[in-house]
C-alpha cells in the first residue's frame, strides 16, 4: 500500500465520519423545523414560511451526504447472486466499470452543480433573504465526496484483486 493509498483511505474515512455528522445534524434540524412548523400553524395559527423551503433543500443535502456512505459501504443496489457466481476477473472488471460509471455521473453532476451554484449566487430564497447558492453548493461538494470514494474503491479493487461483498469494507 503506497503513501497515496493510505492518505486517500484516511481522507475517505474522515469524510465518511463528516457525512455521518451532517446526516444526524440534518435529521435533528428537520425534526425541529417540522415540529415548530406544525406548532406555529395549528397552535398559534401563524405559518412559518421558511420551514418548508429549508426542509426541501435539506432533504437534498441529506441525499448527497448519504451517497458517499452508500458507495463506501457498498450498500447500493446490487445483484450479488449474479456477481458471486462470475469469475474473479469478471468481478474486478465489473467493480471497476461500475465505479467508473458512478464517477462519470457524479463528475457531470459536480460540474453542472458548480455552474448552478454560480448562477444561484444572485438569487434569494422565496422565504428568506439568503442566497440560493448556500443550498446548491451541496451538489458539487457531494459529487466530490462520491468521486473520492469511487477512486478509493477502484484502488482497493486493484490492490485486493477482487470486489468486496456487501458491507465488508466497514469491518476492516
Amino acid at each position: 500500500m503506497t503513501m497515496f493509498d493510505r492518505a486517500l483511505d484516511k481522507l475517505v474515512e474522515r469524510m465518511i465520519r463528516g457525512c455521518e455528522i451532517i446526516i444526524v445534524s440534518i435529521g435533528i434540524w428537520l425534526m425541529v423545523a417540522m415540529i415548530a412548523s406544525v406548532f406555529f400553524r395549528y397552535v398559534l395559527n401563524s405559518s412559518l414560511t421558511w420551514a418548508d423551503e429549508s426542509s426541501s433543500f435539506l432533504l437534498v443535502w441529506l441525499m448527497l451526504a448519504v451517497a458517499p456512505i452508500g458507495f463506501h459501504e457498498n450498500f447500493h443496489v446490487a445483484v450479488s447472486l449474479v456477481v458471486d457466481r462470475v469469475p474473479r476477473l469478471v468481478r474486478v472488471f465489473l467493480g471497476l466499470f461500475i465505479n467508473s460509471c458512478t464517477a462519470l455521473l457524479f463528475g457531470i453532476a459536480g460540474y453542472y452543480g458548480i455552474d448552478q451554484t454560480i448562477i444561484e449566487m444572485g438569487t434569494e430564497l422565496a422565504s428568506m433573504p439568503i442566497s440560493r447558492a448556500w443550498f446548491t453548493w451541496a451538489l458539487p461538494a457531494g459529487s466530490v465526496a462520491v468521486l473520492l470514494v469511487c477512486l478509493n474503491n477502484m484502488l482497493r479493487i486493484l490492490r485486493q484483486g477482487d470486489v468486496l461483498n456487501l458491507g465488508e469494507e466497514s469491518f476492516e
